[in-house]
């Protein structure tokens, strides 16, 4: 019996290292390099390498720019999103046009890595695709004006 709670405590511990080690990270990234966002914009929104953005109020990022994305990270970093209990976080592409796609909410290239923690809420949605120019229309074959 005594070997049983041995191993249960055992799971507990490995358990707890776990979420303390979760939390340290966190911490840590948050002592790193903070900044606090306090407004949105309509141009989109870079988030670089190493920092922690921390969303103070409800704010909105969206792209006039066809195709663009309301916010991106930058291609190889890796960032921490904190958005608090009670705040809201949008985040708005812009639509396509023609043979350019609509923008990502939150565009996250492959090579990156997002870590949204908090409590609050995130809303991304991306624009409207493309549309394209529609072909014109084929004309019949005639033949006028030939005499045999």
């Amino acid at each position: 019996m005594n070997n049983k709670r041995s191993k249960r405590h055992e799971g507990r511990k490995a358990i707890t290292l776990a979420v303390v080690g979760a939390i340290s990270m966190v911490i840590g990234s948050l002592n790193a390099a903070v900044v606090n966002i306090t407004e949105g914009s309509t141009t989109g929104y870079t988030m670089t390498d190493g920092n922690t953005y921390v969303i103070q109020n409800s704010v909105s990022f969206s792209n006039s720019t066809v195709g663009g994305s309301g916010m991106s990270v930058e291609d190889g970093a890796t960032v921490v999103l904190y958005v608090p209990q009670g705040v809201t976080l949008t985040a708005s592409g812009a639509d396509g046009e023609g043979r350019t796609g609509g923008g990502a909410g939150i565009r996250v290239p492959e090579t990156t890595t997002l870590v949204i923690t908090g409590e609050g809420k995130v809303v991304a949605s991306g624009g409207n695709a493309g549309d394209g120019i529609k072909g014109e229309n084929g004309k019949n074959a005639s033949s006028e004006g030939h005499s045999s």
